[in-house]
């Protein structure tokens, strides 16, 4: 029974990821069939000794910190919320998932008028509060903030499907034994929800680390690729 889904794994995981491996020792290029000339080290000596490497890999740490946190946490809330809603439980799940479901350009299209100087939503808002207006994405210092909103805004739905199935799995006895014992809402989410949790708050929570990781489209699409901001800037 497992076979089929184990041949696809080696032959579209494994396989490439070995391949992918063994490339990295070699000057291989695109323009040439097989692996090329062997090169050893040398690929790694590179990349480990190259500022914009670092440079980068600085970014994206940064841009984890910003997100993974407000996905996890917010996830959780609303899942939460969703699972107490006595009426109108599949709308409201539909609302919060529906984001992600869409493309990354037409995300970073609607993203990108709402941020724009001038014509912006958010902007022309700030301005007829009379708060100042930063420049979302050309200003370092916001730009991972408007990108990390983005991304929340965008990938909550799949964390929060998470969660709900978590919470669904937990037995409704659980918590008529809590109310028995007069434990408080609050007592009960802290010392049976949480608890019961754990192992869907770790999944989440590495998933999400390595979807963070991985950045790529939105920061390219939202801010052309040139104005990467550095944190503190």
């Amino acid at each position: 029974m497992a076979a089929p889904f184990l041949a696809f794994y080696l032959l579209f995981l494994i396989g490439p990821a070995v391949y992918g491996l063994v490339m990295s020792f070699f000057n291989t290029t695109s323009v040439r069939p097989g692996l090329g000339e062997s090169v050893g080290l040398d690929n790694y000596r590179q990349i480990f000794t190259d500022s914009e490497f670092w440079a980068s890999m600085g970014h994206t740490v940064w841009f984890t910190v910003l997100t993974v946190p407000p996905l996890v946490v917010l996830a959780f809330v609303l899942a939460v919320l969703a699972e107490r809603v006595a009426r109108g439980k599949a709308l409201v799940r539909f609302i919060f998932f529906a984001p992600f479901v869409l493309p990354v350009t037409s995300v970073t299209m609607i993203f990108g008028w709402l941020y724009a100087a001038e014509i912006g939503l958010l902007p022309n808002a700030l301005e007829a509060l009379g708060l100042p207006v930063p420049d979302l994405l050309g200003e370092a210092r916001w730009g991972f903030i408007s990108v990390a909103a983005l991304t929340v805004w965008w990938t909550i739905g799949f964390n929060f499907v998470l969660f709900l199935a978590g919470l669904q799995d937990i037995p409704e006895q659980v918590y008529e034994a809590a109310a028995l014992d007069g434990a408080s809402p609050v007592r009960t989410l802290w010392s049976l929800t949480l608890p019961l949790l754990r192992p869907t708050v770790v999944l989440v929570t590495m998933l999400q680390i390595l979807a963070s990781m991985q950045i790529f489209n939105q920061m390219y699409l939202l801010t052309a690729g040139g104005r990467a901001p550095r944190p503190g800037r």
